[in-house]
């Protein structure tokens, strides 16, 4: 057999983005019994297997029938129920094939020809947070997660699940025959399938048990900036847990491209040191868990670095393996997306809500530097930017659940006196279902821009009360003095009873938290700054305030209805 490897590149634009690793599997001549740990892309058996040298490929069907006892693969015939088979297309036999495609985590019989010599054969595909589901009171085909030169034994391992200690294993040996091992001194084969009973129901993927909130991979996505990632030990003695980031390997050519590792942090919580902080992943974490407990890792993306050049895509791979003392390995794949709007003022387009807290305000006598006050003040600020990086300083937004023509979304609107006119998917005795935002401290009753300066950071407007607006603090309906009216009936000019008073608002956005923001999602779903306004017409020279702003990543939704 010469040595042949197998890499899996799949020419497709709609390939989803993957984690690579590659497995080293070496065929003998005769029967081999491999358990495989990723799942090529292009997967087809024909290209899994085009050695000339592998004659057929056999896999358990475990959904007919229990196996109360091993049958040796020389046995075997195809069309059986219990198994699905692959046959090359020159074979005699091939048009009994139902075996068509390879899937990871899971075992095979290969069958190679028996004049070969043994050879590797190299699979890189994508890999996957281990599950099983065991078939009760029946041997299963199976193998484990475990590191190439594991000093565990079945015993050891099995030892952790009571649905499979002190039941017997066989493994396949050089003549290709199934033979009962020892437990107790049989090392577990990284690669390697065994028939394995189990006795009643079973979820056993080893003494080490990994999830991912009830997924198969940890995925960020675009939206989520921490997950978690849990690792129990479910046997009964103490293990020492070591948690490593991996890079993945290069993805295939048409695949979505690989802009970088995720970068990430982990939170540090030490009661001892009174240290509760995020912390960079760029090394081992160590970590001592006796029997039946939990480390819940907690992971944050820090999507601000995602930074990649143009061209290099916005996937960010990689991987994170998880090992213990006793040889244990399983490997947890990583996927984040970057934002596309890095040249825009906010990380992502939609709606964003937040608070201003003034504490320095200048002196009215004195300088205009803003001094800090006794006490702060404060307020909401409503920020929509659209899908070309528009962005608009809001009085008020509602988001809600409506009806636009056959289909139901959800919008947000701008102006109140839209709201009828999309008829809600959803009511209830106070209306239509949504959530509405508002500003006590802005009076306008239309979206208004904001310039962004990209070189500095820093987003302004300027809004301007009319020295008439029914807002403006120095007007009053009522009183005489005070209504912009000559006698009650002649509009006065500006400046008599009333002023034109215009707010210069600044908002320079900051690289780390503020104002006691948490730094989980800061730079992606939470960002802030120093906020400043200049107010003239109030008095007869600037009056100057300062203060931090927090914005929260409320909605998605780009386009705002007004």
């Amino acid at each position: 057999m010469k040595t042949y490897a197998v890499v899996f590149w799949l020419a497709c634009a709609a390939c989803v983005p993957a984690q690579w690793v590659s497995q080293t599997l070496t065929l003998h001549p005769g029967w081999n019994a491999i358990f495989l740990e990723v799942t090529p892309l292009s997967n087809a058996c024909a290209t899994v297997f085009a050695d000339p040298a592998i004659e057929s490929v056999w896999a358990w069907n475990r959904r007919f029938q229990s196996v109360q006892f091993v049958r040796d693969p020389a046995t075997l015939l195809p069309g059986q129920p219990e198994w699905l088979t692959w046959f090359p297309a020159a074979h005699p036999q091939a048009f009994l094939n139902n075996l068509w495609q390879v899937d990871g985590n899971r075992a095979y019989l290969i069958k190679c020809r028996d004049d070969v010599a043994p050879a590797p054969l190299v699979i890189t595909g994508r890999v996957t947070v281990p599950t099983m589901t065991w078939y009760p009171d029946s041997f299963n085909l199976a193998g484990f997660f475990v590191e190439e030169q594991a000093p565990l034994n079945f015993a050891q391992l099995l030892a952790a699940s009571g649905a499979h200690a002190g039941q017997p294993v066989y493994a396949l040996d050089t003549t290709g025959h199934w033979q009962q091992v020892d437990t107790s001194v049989t090392r577990v084969a990284r690669g390697h399938a065994y028939w394995i009973r189990c006795a009643g129901a079973s979820t056993f993927t080893g003494p080490l048990q990994v999830r991912a909130r009830g997924a198969t991979t940890l995925d960020f996505s675009d939206i989520l900036s921490e997950q978690e990632l849990r690792v129990k030990n479910v046997s009964s003695s103490t293990r020492t847990v070591l948690l490593t980031p991996q890079a993945s390997a290069a993805p295939p050519p048409g695949a979505p491209a690989l802009a970088g590792s995720v970068p990430l942090s982990y939170w540090l919580a030490d009661p001892v040191r009174t240290r509760f902080l995020w912390e960079p992943l760029q090394g081992t974490l160590t970590h001592t868990l006796a029997p039946g407990q939990e480390w819940v890792v907690r992971l944050l993306v820090r999507r601000p670095e995602m930074t990649a050049s143009p061209g290099a895509g916005t996937d960010y791979q990689s991987l994170i393996q998880i090992r213990d003392s006793s040889g244990m390995q399983v490997l947890a794949p990583i996927l984040a997306t970057r934002s596309t709007t890095t040249d825009q003022a906010l990380p992502r387009a939609g709606l964003w809500v937040g608070n201003v807290l003034l504490d320095q305000v200048s002196d009215v006598n004195g300088s205009t530097t803003p001094s800090a006050t006794p006490s702060p003040l404060r307020f909401r600020v409503i920020i929509h930017q659209d899908s070309n990086g528009v962005v608009r300083l809001l009085q008020h937004a509602t988001v809600m659940l409506a009806r636009t023509g056959a289909t139901t979304n959800m919008v947000i609107i701008a102006n109140d006196d839209l709201i009828p006119q999309y008829m809600p998917a959803q009511q209830t005795s106070a209306g239509a279902i949504g959530q509405r935002f508002s500003s006590v401290v802005f009076g306008f009753t239309q979206p208004q821009t904001l310039q962004y300066n990209a070189a500095t950071r820093i987003l302004t407007t300027a809004l301007t009360m009319g020295y008439n607006d029914r807002l403006n603090p120095f007007k009053h309906l009522y009183h005489p003095d005070h209504n912009n009216l000559d006698n009650y009936t002649a509009t006065l000019p500006p400046g008599v009873q009333s002023f034109t008073v215009t707010r210069t608002l600044s908002l320079a956005f900051s690289a780390t938290p503020v104002d006691g923001a948490t730094q989980a999602g800061w730079g992606d779903i939470l960002v802030g700054g120093t906020y400043r306004e200049a107010l003239d017409g109030l008095y007869h020279k600037t009056l100057n305030v300062q203060g931090t702003c927090v914005l929260q990543f409320v909605s998605p939704i780009t386009t705002l209805l007004n």
